[in-house]
């Protein structure tokens, strides 16, 4: 724990109003949506004047009960606040957090207040903060569910756009739909994999969501691959004279992939992306389900099949249901399916629309 600074980053008096809320409505009961929405709504009659909490994040220690974690912003920077009672184990996780100070309770021990820096840029909280508090923030695969892949341009102003525009079609029809894929610019990936964890943390977006990252085929495969390792999804775009030339490069990034995220240690299941080099041989179903089934007895079955936009696509549908497959599009099919299409941020809601009917 770090000393206190002579300027604090909020006031104690609001913290402590903050945290007594959050111990009188959540302590010795499940943190379920209706309990932070009820945390919500009485801290609306608060006056904050230097903390802007996001509730939808509020989690408690998996294993210290009586300590809880909310991302808030303040007028210097995004933090987040561990409230704990004086009398529970003090937790090692962020050794190096803020004391912002102790306050008494109307009745049993008092609370200890400490701060966290939690920009997007903070990796490494982050990271602690879903490795030890709330997995639920993590990308996770959807294999052939209806997705909607978010293309990120601006992953500062884009990323909170995408998770309010799933937010909104999930609260409209019950489906998620969210996926995001950085665009060219966006740089790091994994900058950009902190960024969409944080957003969705701030979002309490724990429905779970696609991170998609493109391989090439080139020299830069393998390095692409260390750092997105630890997304949810791998585009594989190959493209060779010979059909089976591209998919023993597909099959051996693939296994990449799998040695990749074993020496990270990255746990849990990952969806594979076959991508076909639109520039070669047009893509028919007879050649699509060669390349799946080519894939699959090899033990590198593919979850997701982009063929373009082919006129024939119900065709394409029937193949990739034979393989337990779904389709990659790059435009909204003319009817709804289990497809994933990718989307500008600010057509989202219009692309599930068409997406889901």
């Amino acid at each position: 724990m770090t000393p206190v600074p002579l300027h604090l980053p909020l006031r104690l008096p609001e913290a402590a109003q903050l945290a007594n809320i959050v111990f009188d409505a959540a302590e010795r009961k499940p943190l379920t949506p209706e309990v932070r929405s009820r945390i919500a709504a009485r801290c609306a009659a608060l006056r904050l004047e230097t903390i802007r909490p996001y509730f939808g994040s509020l989690a408690r220690d998996p294993i210290h009960h009586s300590s809880y974690y909310l991302a808030v912003d303040t007028e210097t920077e995004p933090l987040l606040l561990h409230m704990a009672l004086a009398n529970a184990p003090t937790s090692a996780i962020f050794a190096k957090a803020l004391l912002i100070g102790r306050m008494p309770r109307p009745s049993g021990p008092g609370v200890v207040i400490n701060a966290i820096p939690f920009a997007a840029a903070d990796a490494q909280n982050i990271a602690r903060f879903t490795a030890h508090i709330d997995t639920a923030f993590l990308p996770r695969p959807r294999g052939s569910q209806a997705t909607v892949v978010a293309r990120i341009e601006e992953p500062a102003s884009d990323l909170p756009a995408a998770f309010s525009a799933f937010q909104a079609v999930f609260k409209r029809t019950g489906r998620n739909v969210a996926a995001v894929v950085p665009a060219a610019a966006a740089g790091d990936p994994r900058a950009f994999h902190s960024a969409a964890v944080w957003c969705a943390v701030r979002w309490g977006w724990r429905e779970g969501f696609a991170a998609v990252a493109r391989i090439p085929a080139d020299d830069r495969a393998r390095q692409t691959i260390r750092e997105a390792a630890a997304f949810s999804r791998f585009a594989i775009e190959v493209a060779a004279p010979e059909l089976d030339t591209a998919l023993e490069t597909a099959a051996r990034l693939h296994e990449a992939i799998r040695e990749t995220r074993s020496a990270q240690k990255i746990a849990g299941p990952f969806d594979f992306e076959l991508r076909m080099d639109p520039a070669g041989p047009p893509l028919t179903p007879a050649r699509a389900a060669h390349c799946l089934s080519w894939l699959k007895t090899r033990g590198h079955a593919a979850q997701l099949l982009a063929p373009g936009n082919p006129p024939d696509l119900a065709e394409f549908a029937a193949v990739a249901r034979q393989f337990q497959c779904g389709l990659s599009l790059s435009a909204p099919p003319p009817a709804p399916g289990r497809f994933s299409v990718e989307s500008s941020v600010d057509a989202i809601e219009e692309t599930a629309e068409a997406l889901l009917g």
